[in-house]
C-alpha cells in the first residue's frame, strides 16, 4: 500500500489480482447483448440463491450465515465472525517477523483456507477518520482489543493510533460503498512476492476470504503480497520499507536471476493487454498462453491472473467467430476461477455459464435470423422486378 497525498490509507496491502470480466460488447445489435447479458445474470442469480439453499442445508446455522460443516468458527460477536477449515492453521510467533500464520495441515490449491468478516471498513475521502472512528465505537469489546493488537506501522510518538492501524492493515477490495476492510486474522499473514495464497472479497457473503493458491505443506508459512507482484526488486523493496519498515527475504528478492524483473516488467505489460479484448483470436491466444507461461517461470502461482489471461484469450477467439475454440478457454478460466473466487462465488457461476454456452456471451457473433430474412425477402423482390421488366 501506498500512502496517499491526503493521507489516506493506500488499498493495495493486498494486491488484488482482479478476474471481473470486460463485458464491453462488440455485437452491433444492442438488444440483443443486452438481452443475453440479462439472461446470463439471472441464471447467475438463480445458481447463487440454489448454491446458497444447498450451504444452509450441509452447514451449522450461526447468526446469519451457515458453516460449513467440520469448520470452525472462531469469533467475537455475529458481525465479526471468522470461519476457518478446522485446524487449517495457527498464529504463531516467527522470527524476524513477528506473528505470521502456519499451516497445520496439508493444504491442497483452491482450498478456502479463511473467510472472515471486517472489522472496519474503509472508504476514499476527506472524511474517512471519522467514519472509521465511528466504526470503532460501535464494535464491542472483544473486537476492539483485537484491532488494537494489530501492527501501527505509523505511530505517532510511539502510541498506536486508530488511522495508523487501518492505514498498515487495509486490504483493498470493490464494495458498493466502501474501498477497502481490516481483518483482524486476515492482518497476521505475512507478506511474500511470490505468495502461496490469495484474497477475494464475496460481495454476496460480505466476507474476504483467502485461497490456497498451490499446495501447501503442513509447517508452511502462509503468505500473501502486500503490492503490485509486476513491480522490479528494487521497487517492491522500497515500496515496503517505505510503507512496513521491512525488508523482504522471500526467494523472489533472495534470487540473483537477473531476468525476473525483465519477466515481471512484461507481464505487467500483458496484464495491461489483456484487460481488453479485441476480434484477433491468434494475437489474443498468444498474449495468454505468453501470460501464463511467464507467471509459472515466476513462481506466481496467483490464479486471478490465470483466469484474466484465459477469459482475455476466450472473448478474442469468440470475436473472431472461433466458438469452439473459445469455448476451451472459457472452461479453462472457470477451472482457474474456482480455485481463487470458490464455487458458488458469482463470477465462478458466470464463467461457468459462459464456458457452456458461448453464444450467451455479448462478445458473441450475432445469430439473429433477421439480416438473413431481410436478405431473402430483399433479392427476391430484386429478382420479381427484374422478372417483370424483363417481361415488358
Amino acid at each position: 500500500r501506498t500512502p496517499s497525498s491526503a493521507g489516506q490509507p493506500g488499498h493495495h496491502r493486498l494486491y488484488v489480482a482482479t478476474c471481473a470480466p470486460r463485458l464491453a460488447s462488440a455485437a452491433p445489435d444492442v438488444g440483443r447483448s443486452f438481452c443475453g447479458f440479462s439472461l446470463a445474470a439471472g441464471a447467475v442469480l438463480v445458481l447463487a440463491i440454489a448454491t446458497r439453499l444447498r450451504r444452509r442445508q450441509r452447514g451449522l446455522s450461526y447468526g446469519n450465515r451457515a458453516v460449513p460443516s467440520g469448520g470452525e468458527i472462531v469469533g467475537i460477536e455475529d458481525d465479526v465472525q471468522i470461519t476457518r477449515g478446522e485446524d487449517a492453521f495457527a498464529i504463531r510467533p516467527i522470527d524476524g517477523k513477528g506473528l505470521g500464520t502456519i499451516a497445520m495441515r496439508d493444504i491442497k490449491c483452491g482450498e478456502l483456507i479463511l473467510s472472515e468478516k471486517p472489522l472496519i471498513f474503509f472508504r476514499e475521502g476527506p472524511t474517512w477518520k471519522d467514519w472509521a472512528q465511528e466504526q470503532f465505537h460501535a464494535l464491542p469489546t472483544a473486537a476492539k482489543e483485537a484491532l488494537w493488537s494489530l501492527q501501527d506501522e505509523r505511530l505517532f510518538q510511539g502510541r498506536k493510533s486508530l488511522p495508523g492501524i487501518v492505514g498498515t492493515n487495509c486490504i483493498g477490495c470493490s464494495g458498493d460503498s466502501f474501498d477497502g476492510v481490516v481483518c483482524g486474522t486476515i492482518s497476521r499473514i505475512n507478506h511474500s512476492c511470490v505468495p502461496n495464497c490469495e484474497q477475494t472479497w464475496d460481495k454476496a457473503l460480505s466476507e474476504e476470504r483467502i485461497f490456497a493458491s498451490i499446495d501447501i505443506r503442513a509447517g508452511d508459512e502462509l503468505s500473501i503480497s502486500y503490492v503490485p507482484p509486476f513491480l522490479s526488486r528494487a521497487e517492491r523493496s522500497q515500496m515496503l520499507q517505505g510503507s512496513y519498515k521491512f525488508q523482504c527475504a522471500c526467494p523472489a528478492c533472495s534470487s540473483i536471476d537477473g531476468a525476473s524483473n525483465e519477466r515481471r516488467a512484461r507481464l505487467r505489460e500483458l496484464v495491461q493487454e489483456t484487460s481488453t479484448s479485441g476480434p484477433d483470436g491468434v494475437r489474443g491466444t498468444k498474449a495468454a498462453s505468453e501470460m501464463m507461461s511467464l507467471l509459472g517461470q515466476e513462481g506466481l502461482n496467483t490464479q486471478g491472473y490465470r483466469v484474466q489471461a484465459c477469459y482475455h484469450a476466450f472473448q478474442c477467439l469468440l470475436r473472431a467467430g472461433s466458438v469452439e475454440e473459445a469455448r476451451s478457454w472459457g472452461e479453462e478460466a472457470a477451472s482457474h476461477c474456482i480455485l481463487c473466487r470458490g464455487v458458488g462465488h458469482g463470477e465462478t457461476l458466470m464463467m461457468q455459464g459462459f464456458a457452456r454456452d458461448p453464444q450467451s456471451h455479448p462478445a458473441a457473433p450475432s445469430t439473429d435470423m433477421l439480416p438473413t430474412v431481410a436478405f431473402v425477402l430483399g433479392s427476391s423482390a430484386m429478382v420479381a422486378g427484374a422478372y417483370v421488366f424483363l417481361s415488358r
